[in-house]
């Protein structure tokens, strides 16, 4: 009796599971939800925002577009490269 139930169980289990084709991952947390998962910036301190406008405006007259000089000014000053007035800062 006790077999037949285990087979039964097991059958039924079976059958419920759906075949795995890559699909969303079962677990709670699983290795491609934590590795896509957006990281926080951190923010640029209102002491450091102009260096990075000095910097956005450099770029600009040197012909660079305005969201990429955005982005190259931003990861400067979080790299802590840019000089008091939107120089490049060389780090150690």
């Amino acid at each position: 009796m006790a077999e037949i139930v285990r087979q039964l169980t097991t059958a039924i289990l079976e059958a419920q599971r759906k075949p795995d084709f890559g699909g969303r991952p079962r677990g709670r947390r699983s290795h491609r939800m934590v590795m896509f998962r957006a990281r926080r910036r951190r923010p640029i301190p209102k002491a450091k925002r102009g260096r990075v406008s000095a910097k956005i405006r450099k770029l600009r007259a040197e012909g660079v577009p305005q969201k990429q000089a955005v982005a190259m000014a931003l990861n400067m000053a979080r790299a802590r490269r840019l000089g008091p007035r939107g120089g490049y800062r060389r780090v150690g």
